[in-house]
């Protein structure tokens, strides 16, 4: 199996390249600079006509609050001598700019004479390539944990503070329900324990769950009981207990969960995610009959599972809930379920495009079932990388500096994916895609689609990929256009640079596909470097703070490759991202469809 790699890394290795990359980006420093002082001084310091670093910020620094630009211009005014030449030393020889100049920075730039050439060979590029792109094993992206949700705890602390107040109201609520069930000769016997808002009995229990009291008897108590009772995850019982429409079963409903009981499976919880799945497939009524065990732990710690009479439901953060029964769960058991090269399942069961087999799709691949051919393993077609949100959160909301509020500001994150083969390059750009409709900050939620590629089937690898995005506080700037232009505006000049430098070492074969191609690479990846400074600049000289960007690479070396493991989507990445006073964490993936 060809395994697809992937990098976060965008710091130039060789130094060569570093110091070409740093050329660069202090020629959009000394930009910044110089809308600063032509917001002040527009007839002293004139903007370039043409399309240049300086009017790509200008529209960035118009938007800054008055205050703010008052203080750029207090860090900009020592940076330049009288001659409106730069005369920090690091520049080298950019100190030859004149900010005074119509002519754009970058022109001028190309014209000065630099005292020192740059060589670079083919070998600098492919080294540089190879260093950034190492493979990382898959690991779990979150351990689940079994507690309470908030709004039981608000519950709780709401009916602690009713019960000081009117505590004879809970005993008369309580003591009312066990007298219609039969008192203490009745369905629940003597009562045993006084907790407050929940009483237990002899044979159960009774709980007030803020509307109504409701009792629990039986196995389905002694289930609820050995799982913690009214002070567990499941909460207050929602039910009395009652039986199932086939006149099998029995079950009450909590607050998180459900538990069913039959004479032939006992009584079984089923919770959550996989509690929804069950019920949208038309729980005990459905293929799957009767759960058979408890929410079980995978071996891996981040899924769960319950098993039932005809088939499983499997749940992770990132696939979701899906079930799988018949002969496809019997080859996946086979194989080692979970922990097999499959992964978790993806979908359930569905018909195939030749409406006689069945398949279900997991994270490693399909299994198929029909008729003629039996049931096996398949590799679907893959035509498509997509780069996904998995996950956002919001720690601090941005607007505000007080540690006291929490929240989700209107969220959304833009940026641009760069294909590079021996081919050419394809550049799709994504912009604003919303994170925050029908998100909630403390859950799961179906991963969110950024933007997807079809992948050439031609002859054309490796292809390599490179995603440049930011987060976006939508009441802000958008911070993603700019994004997208400074990358539009850079990469040109690195590419020339980087070609120049190849001459000035003798390379010969620039146009040779390998080349080409490494070429293509190391420009975009300098390119995100660049920026990466830029937008850290902007924090520090312009005194705004917009969220720092982030970039993702992944190489397709040839046909068939897969992620680690044999998975058709990548271990999520990580970020945290402070920017406008707030700060915000947020995972992303790759996925092969």
């Amino acid at each position: 199996m060809i395994t697809i790699r992937e990098s976060q890394d965008v710091v130039p290795k060789n130094a060569t390249l570093k110091q070409l990359a740093d050329d660069i980006a202090n020629q959009v420093r000394l930009g910044l600079d110089k809308v600063v002082l032509n917001y002040f001084d527009p007839n002293t310091f004139h903007m370039p006509t043409e399309r240049s670093f300086e009017t790509i910020l200008k529209p960035l620094f118009q938007c800054l609050s008055d205050d703010k630009k008052t203080a750029a211009h207090t860090l900009a005014l020592p940076k330049i001598n009288l001659s409106a030449k730069p005369q920090d030393r690091c520049l080298g020889y950019l100190t030859g700019i004149d900010l005074s100049s119509k002519v754009s920075i970058q022109k001028q730039a190309k014209a000065l004479i630099r005292p020192e050439n740059i060589g670079l060979s083919s070998d600098d590029l492919f080294n540089e390539r190879a260093n950034t792109l190492t493979g990382k094993p898959r690991t779990p992206s979150v351990n689940i944990t079994r507690t309470q949700s908030k709004e039981m705890l608000k519950l709780r602390n709401q009916l602690e503070f009713d019960i000081k107040r009117k505590p004879r109201v809970f005993a008369n609520v309580i003591s009312e329900k066990h007298n219609t069930l039969g008192g203490d000769t009745g369905l629940l016997g003597k009562q045993m324990a006084w907790h407050g808002w929940w009483a237990r009995y002899e044979h159960g229990a009774i709980c007030w769950n803020g509307e109504a009291a409701c009792e629990v008897h039986g196995a389905i108590w002694s289930k609820y009981y050995a799982l913690g009772g009214p002070d567990s995850y499941l909460g207050p019982p929602k039910t009395d207990e009652s039986t199932t429409a086939d006149k099998i079963g029995r079950y009450n409903h909590f607050d998180r969960a459900s538990i069913y009981w039959t004479p032939q499976s006992g009584a079984h919880e089923v919770a959550d995610f996989i509690l929804e799945k069950w019920q949208e497939l038309g729980s005990e009524k459905s293929f799957l009959g009767y759960p058979v065990t408890d929410p079980l732990r995978a071996a891996d710690k981040v899924g769960l599972y319950n098993h039932f009479q005809n088939g499983s439901i499997y749940w992770t953060p990132k696939t979701g809930a899906h079930e799988v029964h018949g002969a496809i769960r019997s080859k996946w058991q086979a194989l080692g379920w979970d922990q097999s090269s499959l992964g978790y399942p993806v979908s359930d069961e569905a018909t195939l495009f030749d409406g006689k087999g069945k398949y279900n799709r997991f994270e490693g691949g399909e299994i198929r079932c029909d008729s003629h051919s039996g049931v096996y393993l398949a590799n679907p077609d893959v035509s498509t990388l997509t780069l996904r949100c998995v996950k956002l959160h919001c720690i601090d909301e941005t607007g505000t500096n007080s540690a006291s509020e929490r929240g989700a500001g209107e969220m959304a994150i833009g940026g641009s994916l760069i294909e590079i083969s021996p081919a050419g390059e394809n550049i799709s750009k994504f912009g604003l895609v919303d994170l925050e409709g029908g998100w909630d900050d403390n859950e799961w939620t179906s991963p969110r689609d950024l933007v997807a590629t079809p992948i050439n089937p031609n002859n054309d690898w490796p292809k390599i990929f490179l995603a440049t995005f930011v987060l976006i506080d939508l009441d802000s700037g958008d911070y993603a256009k700019t994004l997208d232009e400074l990358v539009k505006e850079v990469r040109p000049i690195v590419k020339d640079k980087l070609e120049k430098a190849l001459l000035a070492a003798g390379t010969a074969g620039l146009t040779a596909a390998p080349l080409c191609a490494t070429v293509g690479f190391v420009t975009a990846k300098l390119a995100a470097y660049i920026i990466d400074q830029v937008f850290a600049w902007i924090s520090g000289a312009w005194h705004d703070d917009p969220f720092q960007p982030g970039n993702m690479i992944l190489e397709l070396s040839g046909p068939g490759a897969l992620f680690s493991g044999g998975m058709y989507d990548s271990p999520d990445t990580y970020w945290t991202s402070t920017g406008h006073d707030g700060k915000y964490e947020y995972w992303l993936d790759w996925v092969l469809s």
